[in-house]
């Protein structure tokens, strides 16, 4: 079949074409026979059930290839896109998830586990993310639950019990793995007003070093008295400055206000303590999107302990030589590899 439909193969935006055929020719399955006497040289032979299967593995193998190849619709001189189906103006990432789980969803259904495996471990492999923590925030936080919500799919089976180990594995590793534990008591300053709220982003910003905070003359003896209570986590230096607003009538007197410029900077390792503490927040959504506490001991089965103390911060978490990033099966040329938007050669 992919002989006879090249530009198809070569092309990347034909995932829908690719599902729809799919799920057409799953229907016509209970219409074939299951074995057909077919002669040589005869063109329009009745196909049987098992070159059906093979042409529905084929399929869903190719629209499992394109998961990733989102179109962003163009927006029109009206100032809304020009598609008229509501799929096509949803958010990139949400259709890839769509695409996943329509994927996997279909080729379970028919029992093609070749495919969900193939899949399931491509999203491990795939890159285009801007580092392992924002894939996990943006792919797979939002993608396990709908995962797990999928009625006709046994969790404890693989390939889907090995890639949410992976997946959990890895997030343990590459993500909560690679910060230090703090060795820093890392708090919020507890009052809740303006000025603590902004010395509260400063202190769990693990981006940005050192700042300057500046305050009218009422707020500079709270704002000190907090910095003070927090000399363990940064430095302070004041700078003060009088600011003058000329008067809305000409007959009045210019005002003038003191103000205060608190110059803050961590203190060595605070930077460190912080960026552990947002890891340590990912990894935790990240789990919980995969299920409870029962959940994931039953999926880690004998690495739950293993998973609570890095958690913990008592050990750093590896994942095991044996599960492999690729699938068992040998995966078919990916469509980045395609000679796409090439004209053929006449013959």
């Amino acid at each position: 079949m992919l002989s006879c439909l090249p530009n198809l193969v070569m092309d990347k935006e034909t995932y829908a074409f690719w599902i729809k055929l799919s799920e057409m020719l799953v229907g016509y399955q209970t219409k074939v026979p299951q074995k057909t006497s077919r002669k040589k040289g005869v063109p329009n032979a009745p196909i049987d059930s098992d070159s059906l299967t093979n042409l529905i593995r084929v399929c869903q193998k190719q629209a499992a290839l394109r998961w990733s190849f989102v179109d962003i619709p163009q927006a029109s001189r009206f100032g809304g896109p020009y598609y008229s189906d509501d799929s096509s103006t949803r958010d990139p990432t949400t259709r890839k998830i769509d695409r996943i789980l329509e994927v996997i969803k279909t080729a379970w259904a028919v029992g093609n586990e070749d495919v969900c495996r193939f899949l399931l471990f491509e999203l491990v492999a795939k890159a285009g993310w801007r580092s392992t923590r924002s894939k996990y925030q943006e792919l797979y936080t939002p993608l396990m639950p709908r995962l797990r919500g999928l009625t006709n799919m046994d969790m404890s089976r693989p390939p889907v019990v090995d890639f949410f180990r992976l997946v959990i594995g890895t997030c343990l590793q590459d993500v909560l793995g690679k910060c230090s534990a703090p060795k820093h008591n890392l708090r919020t300053m507890g009052c809740g007003c303006t000025v603590c709220q902004a010395l509260d982003r400063f202190i769990l910003d693990g981006s940005v070093q050192s700042q300057n905070h500046t305050f009218w003359q009422a707020f500079t003896t709270h704002a000190q008295q907090q910095v003070n209570a927090a000399a363990d986590l940064f430095t302070c230096q004041v700078r003060t400055g009088v600011r003058i607003s000329q008067p809305a009538r000409k007959r009045s007197k210019p005002v003038s206000a003191s103000y205060f410029v608190l110059q803050l900077e961590k203190r060595p390792g605070v930077v460190g303590a912080t960026n552990y503490l947002v890891c340590k927040n990912i990894t935790k959504a990240f789990l919980a999107s995969v299920g409870s506490d029962d959940v994931i001991r039953e999926i880690m089965a004998p690495r739950y302990e293993d998973v609570q103390k890095a958690l913990m911060g008592v050990c750093k978490y590896l994942i095991d030589a044996q599960i492999q990033l690729t699938p068992a099966d040998a995966p078919a040329p990916s469509v980045d590899a395609t000679s796409t938007g090439q004209k053929r050669k006449p013959l």
